[in-house]
């Protein structure tokens, strides 16, 4: 439907398996490629590895199956050949590297908000933004939209200069609200008008298939009405928001059935009914995290240094991380069972601590398999001095051996070139200390360091904690931790395991910053 509206601003919230990217982003995308030959749009996301990753793999892949391939009919990050003599764009880059440049003169900045120099300068005709709900909507007002101006005498009239498409899935925070205030934009009627002027256009265009070539009155008649209709759908166009929404199951004639079983097997109730049937479920405003705020807490620093257009395709590990202080030492602190073993890592830069990374291995892998995951991962950072912070519950020994689970992580990490230096926090505080801690810190108590985490990377740490909840029995404050039994009906990696293996890292490094106990002791008590 929406490829038969066209609106000026168009907003898709789709769950996954609805190919919103490949769909109304690729239909977007070179309608105004080919309607406005020389023009500039943009293709922005939250980060620029996110556009790799994730974004131009779709759009790619799209484009081909329409018919259009790389290194033929577009160039990303690198210009054609001199001897193809491809027109010029309105206004050409300086240098391709964030830049598509198309056979026809079009072309396509790659913008994000982390990576601020890709929108410096730049001027645009349309806009596409992929995982839209992670944007920051003030800075896209203040940075993006000023972007699109330019080519109005020659584009002007059309209904789709200046436009935008928004593509995301379902948003879960407060934050990512502001995608949903345009359904209420949205109007219906005109909306409607729109499809009924484009159904004529289409029966018309039938009918002209159909004439006799010698019936020369009835095919200029028909050509006139054609081109009066055109123009009117253009100018209901002009001023049409489209607010859209699909779940899988609106695409399950396309994609069968067995891929969301797939789905439903290893997601959470909550995750399957936000990504895949795309319903409307906002964080529970009273869990043991409830004031963890993805927004203010976090952030994700790439090292563009290291990553561009040429490392699409490549593992990430943690040279793309501008936040990694190579020349420092990590924290890292497990959580592990025979089901889930976890990892959270962190470091310290003055006041501050910053949760780098989590990540984790599911039965049947074990412990052995998740730290030899960790040090792939920061392979190639310098200072390979590690601060491994446990507590009683790694003391236990291996269910495979005699060995206690930390001597057999602190094992690996030596045979893999890491100097571990032990830190043993015996038995972390209770729940309500912890609970209490958190508490102060996301409040943003000066007594304690400032906190921040890479969402990008730490994304599993994120959903453990957002998922769980809190049990109150008078003055003490309890972690729910009923996700992690087996009958749950929530996959391990998103049940409180890994928000455990964050409590033990974090009550490590802060309690560690107190020379005197009691001090600390005041904060996490009152």
């Amino acid at each position: 439907m929406y490829s038969l509206v066209k609106p000026r601003i168009g907003v898709c919230v789709w769950g996954r398996f609805t190919g919103k990217t490949e769909g109304p982003g690729v239909d977007f995308t070179l309608n105004n490629i080919f309607s406005m030959p020389g023009s500039n749009g943009f293709i922005q996301g939250k980060t620029y590895a996110q556009l790799l990753e994730r974004t131009l793999d779709a759009l790619i892949s799209g484009w081909e199956k329409r018919g259009f391939y790389e290194n033929q009919h577009f160039w990303v990050g690198k210009s054609p050949e001199e001897k193809l003599m491809i027109p010029k764009s309105i206004r050409e880059p300086i240098s391709p590297k964030h830049y598509i440049k198309w056979f026809n003169g079009s072309g396509i900045y790659l913008v994000s908000q982390d990576k601020t120099s890709t929108i410096n300068g730049v001027r645009t005709q349309w806009g596409f933004v992929d995982e839209a709900k992670f944007i920051n909507k003030k800075k896209f007002d203040e940075q993006t939209i000023p972007t699109m101006a330019g080519g109005y005498a020659k584009w002007g009239h059309m209904s789709n200069y200046l436009s935008l498409l928004f593509c995301s899935d379902m948003p879960q925070h407060s934050s990512e609200k502001w995608l949903l205030d345009y359904e209420k934009d949205m109007d219906v009627e005109l909306v409607e008008a729109i499809i009924a002027v484009q159904f004529k256009i289409m029966n018309l265009r039938n009918k002209l298939k159909d004439l006799p070539e010698d019936s020369i009155e009835d095919r200029v008649h028909t050509l006139k009405d054609i081109k009066r209709y055109t123009y009117a759908v253009n100018e209901l166009r002009r001023n049409c928001i489209y607010f859209s929404t699909a779940s899988a199951l609106d695409n399950i004639d396309a994609i069968g059935l067995e891929p969301l079983l797939n789905t439903k097997r290893v997601l959470s109730d909550i995750k399957f009914r936000v990504q895949i049937l795309n319903e409307q479920l906002f964080k529970n405003e009273n869990g043991f995290y409830a004031l963890l705020d993805p927004v203010s807490h976090s952030d994700n620093l790439v090292d563009y240094k290291y990553v561009s257009t040429e490392s699409r395709g490549t593992a990430r590990d943690s040279r793309w991380d501008a936040d990694v202080i190579t020349t420092k030492a990590l924290h890292i602190a497990c959580d592990h069972n025979n089901i889930i073993n976890s990892i959270v890592t962190a470091q310290e830069s003055g006041n501050n601590i910053r949760f780098l990374s989590s990540m984790y291995v599911l039965h049947p892998q074990l412990l052995d398999s998740m730290v030899e995951k960790w040090c792939d991962y920061y392979e190639h950072h310098h200072e390979k001095v590690v601060y491994y912070w446990f507590d009683s519950t790694s003391k236990k020994r291996n269910s495979m051996s005699d060995i206690k689970e930390w001597e057999e992580a602190e094992r690996i990490l030596i045979i893999r070139g890491w100097t571990v230096i032990r830190k043993d926090i015996g038995q972390i505080g209770s729940h309500t200390s912890r609970y209490m801690l958190w508490g102060k810190l996301f409040s943003g108590d000066t007594r304690l360091p400032h906190f921040i985490y890479n969402r990008v990377n730490c994304k599993d740490w994120e959903v453990s904690c957002l998922g769980a909840g809190l049990i109150k029995v008078g003055d003490v404050y309890n972690k729910d931790k009923s996700s992690e039994k087996l009958d749950s009906g929530v996959p391990p990696n998103e049940a409180t395991h890994i928000s455990e293996a964050g409590d033990i890292l974090l009550w490590g490094m802060i309690r560690n910053k107190f020379s005197v106990s009691s001090d600390f002791v005041g904060i996490v008590s009152s």
